[in-house]
């Protein structure tokens, strides 16, 4: 019996019927998944399956968002017509420039 088995509440189904439960197949089709973009495509919708979150509201990217907003005459728009903004995180991995980016602007306004 593996870790994962030796603490689910289905064992005794599992053991007695001889089954696969449908945890440990989708699991064994994430291992067989060849490159690494199959696996987190398939492990993300695992997990909105699950019901798991991807992603949280965050006080820092708040708190920049509104510092960009504030510095630029061409974003007031956004504070005039009380447009609403979700300020999240995301736990997915991040490409490129958009990371540099956001390295950048955090230390210009040293949030």
């Amino acid at each position: 019996m593996n870790e994962i088995c030796k603490d689910c509440f289905n064992k005794k189904l599992c053991s007695t019927e001889k089954i696969q439960c449908k945890a440990m197949q989708e699991l064994h089709v994430i291992q067989k998944a060849q490159n690494t973009k199959d696996r987190s495509v398939i492990t993300r919708l695992l997990a909105r399956k699950l019901g798991m979150r991807d992603a949280e509201p965050n006080k820092k990217i708040r708190l920049l968002g509104e510092a960009i907003i504030n510095r630029f005459p061409e974003l007031q728009f956004i504070n005039a017509y009380g447009i609403k903004i979700g300020y999240v995180l995301s736990y997915e991995n991040k490409i490129g420039q958009i990371v540099e980016n956001l390295g950048k602007y955090i230390k210009h306004f040293a949030i």
